[in-house]
This record gives structure tokens, sequence and C-alpha cells, in this order.
């Protein structure tokens, strides 16, 4: 029994000190990344001191050219929109950008990850590698509190990141223009068409809209300025179920909403998307230029 006990000791302690091991590697290819996604989040939460920042979910990093940005309202911009995610990965961006200085203006693109309820522990997929960081661990814990235990294990942080970890460190595959990743390609398909909605009022996942409510006050209280906009779908005929629920919501708080998911200068141009869902560059390029011209009478 005693060497029963001796064996299961000496596992926790060579358990723990790869783990340990584990934890220091990743940090170190963490704070070295060149760039993908590793990278790009090291920019966000660390570095960036831009006017503008463009927030949202990968309708944000593919439809908004900081550069243009820049050259039009001669303020820094970088496009802080990441693939697959909304609030729930916004919000601490936001809380952490707040901590070292207040952006001026935030434009952020609203989809279907912003509102619609869904899995919630998927969004903190990326966040795990912050622990320790206040505005990432409340976050964290609020979604799930059983993260707390789970985060003691450093492998668990960075579960299923290993290899991107190591790419983004040395090589990095996916590269980026102050944010903003451009499409190449036009739409090869036809998207089925859809009848016109009811526009009922679909209810805003609770859990969601109490971070979109604090992150409107939270600019509020700190003076910068918020847009909420929903870029333009190919072929949409339909506004979407969530219209009524996100324009109530944006009147409510004072937030101005530049709704264009049904824009008749975007949804028939198949020359403008890469997909049904995202604009190549040559609509983002139109695109920004649109909403420039919609936020630049409230900058005055």
């Amino acid at each position: 029994m005693k060497r029963f006990f001796v064996k299961i000791f000496i596992f926790v302690i060579v358990f723990v000190i790869i783990d340990q091991l584990i934890g220091l590697c990743s940090s170190t290819l963490i704070a070295h990344a060149k760039g993908g996604d590793t990278g790009k989040n090291n920019i966000i939460v660390d570095s960036i001191t831009a006017d503008v920042v463009l927030f949202g979910s990968s309708r944000c990093s593919h439809h908004y050219d900081p550069r243009i940005i820049q050259d039009s309202l001669y303020m820094t911009c970088y496009n802080a929109g990441r693939d697959g995610n909304g609030i729930l990965m916004m919000y601490p961006y936001y809380e952490l950008l707040s901590q070292r200085y207040q952006p001026k203006v935030i434009i952020y693109d609203l989809s279907s990850f912003d509102y619609a309820t869904d899995d919630h522990a998927k969004y903190i997929e990326w966040l795990r590698q912050f622990k320790g960081r206040p505005a990432i661990d409340s976050m964290i814990y609020d979604i799930n509190p059983k993260e707390r235990y789970k985060m003691m294990c450093c492998a668990y942080r960075i579960n299923g990141k290993g290899m991107q970890l190591i790419s983004d460190a040395i090589h990095p595959i996916q590269q980026d223009i102050m944010g903003y990743k451009p499409l190449d390609g036009t739409i090869s398909y036809t998207p089925e068409k859809e009848t016109e909605s009811d526009n009922s009022a679909k209810h805003i996942d609770v859990f969601k809209e109490k971070y979109i409510i604090r992150l409107i006050n939270d600019c509020k209280r700190h003076g910068t300025k918020l847009f909420f906009v929903v870029s333009p779908t190919y072929g949409q005929k339909k506004y979407s179920p969530y219209y009524k629920a996100i324009t109530n919501l944006c009147k409510q708080y004072n937030v101005p909403l530049f709704y264009h998911e049904n824009d008749k200068n975007f949804i028939s141009n198949g020359q403008l998307f890469k997909d049904h869902a995202h604009l190549n560059h040559i609509g983002a390029e139109k695109f920004t230029r649109m909403i420039i011209m919609e936020v630049r009478p409230y900058l005055k």
C-alpha cells in the first residue's frame, strides 16, 4: 500500500513539472508570436493605441480596411475583429484596452455571434491563454465557473492550440494589414432565395445582451463614440429575425445603427462578395468608404 501511494505521489510531481514546462513553453511562444491569431491577440490586448478600433466577427475582420479609415478620417485605426467571435470576446478586449487608453471611436459590426443563443463556452477558447488578467478571468468565470479550476492546468489553457502557437511564433500562415484580412475571389454559387421576414422581434441572448449594454455604458462613461453596423449579405431578401430587437436596443441606449444587411448597392452584386456572408477586398473597400460617410457627421 505504501508503495502505491509513493507511485501516486511521484506521478503527481512528474505531471505538475511537465504541465509547468508546457506553460513556460506556451507563454514563450505567445510572447514571441510574429503574426497569426496569436500575434493579433497580443497586439489587441497589449499594444494598440488607435483612435478608431473595429470590433466584431469575421464580417468585421474582412469588411473594413483601416488604411482607408485613416486616410479619410485622419485618425489611426486598427481592426480587432476575430473570426467566429462576438461580444463575449470583444468585451474583455475592450476592458483590456480601456485599462491602457480610451479609443475615440469604436465601430462594432454586429453578427449572429452577438445576439443568437448558442454555446457560450466556445468564445473563451482564445481567452484562456491570458489567464491572470482580471478582465479575462471575470468573463471566463461568468461563462463557466468551473473554468476557475480547469485553468489551473497549463496544458488545458492551450488545448488544441499547440501547433498554431508554434506556427505563429516561427512562420505565421495568416497575415493581416492592421488587423484587416482582405479576401480575394468572387462568389461562385447562388444562395438560396429567401422570402420576406415578418421582422418579429426575436429576443437577443440575455447573457450576450448584458455585455452589449455594458460596452455601451462603458463607452459613454469614457467618452468613446460607439457605432453599431450590420454588414451586407449577398442575395439577402429578408431582415434578420433579430432586426427589431437590435434596432430597439440601439434606440433605447441612443447608439447609432447603420443597418446594411439588405443594402441594394451590395446584395445583388456578386463581384463584391467572396461568399454569401463576406465581402471580398473590392466590396470591403466600397463598404468601408460608405461607413466613413455615415460616421463622419457624428464626429463633427
